[in-house]
């Protein structure tokens, strides 16, 4: 065997999907929270590229062109804006737009902190303050684990019912899509779970 299919080997042994699956979640959520608090700035893209018509005179020769503006930043959709559109197509004001995005922003982060922890808590942390969470319940029978899959399932469903009300079908269509892969990758979890809890069992049983 060659030393090439030998790493490929060694890579996909190494690569658990489930694993990939928990860091997209975590990443998805805690970059989308911070991305409610941290406003993109639009800015004309003048670059040739980006042309999107031209005005010429008589003589052949470019007169005006029609640049775009682009978002620019770590986190380019301006959100607070975009959420006070949306809720001024109900007549709501924009308090509550802002109010309601902030909230929805710091729930992100926590379910994407609680995502990460999936991978990370154990790991991370000192074996005294290891040993004090598995003494937790909530964390030795992975409770918080799975509230926040499901805590993941009612923030898509909320949020395609206000896609609903607001008319944009495009997030409805990505909010739905997103739901079926958070749905996919709790059943995968459970999985994962009842298959390490058959093994420790058969391995207690033969010590």
């Amino acid at each position: 065997m060659t030393p090439i299919s030998k790493a490929l080997i060694w890579l996909d042994r190494k690569l658990d999907f489930v694993v990939i699956l928990y860091l997209f979640l975590g990443l998805f959520w805690l970059l989308n929270g911070f991305d409610k608090f941290f406003n993109g700035e639009n800015i004309i893209n003048f670059n040739g590229y980006a042309t999107k018509a031209a005005i010429v005179d008589m003589n052949g020769t470019v007169a005006y062109t029609f640049q775009p503006t682009e978002p620019n930043g770590w986190f380019g959709v301006n959100r607070d804006d975009k959420t006070i559109g949306y809720f001024a197509r109900l007549g709501l004001p924009s308090e509550l737009a802002l109010g309601s995005l902030y909230i929805v922003g710091a729930i992100e982060i926590i379910l994407g902190v609680a995502f990460l922890s999936i991978l990370f808590y154990k790991p991370l942390l000192p074996k005294q303050l290891e040993n004090a969470l598995e003494a937790n319940k909530a964390f030795a029978t992975q409770t918080v684990h799975r509230l926040s899959f499901k805590a993941s399932s009612l923030l898509f469903v909320a949020f395609m019912v206000m896609d609903i009300l607001f008319g944009d079908r495009t997030e409805l269509w990505e909010h739905g899509t997103f739901l079926l892969l958070t749905a996919f990758a709790y059943r995968l979890y459970i999985d994962h779970e009842q298959i390490e809890a058959v093994e420790e069992a058969q391995i207690s049983s033969s010590i």
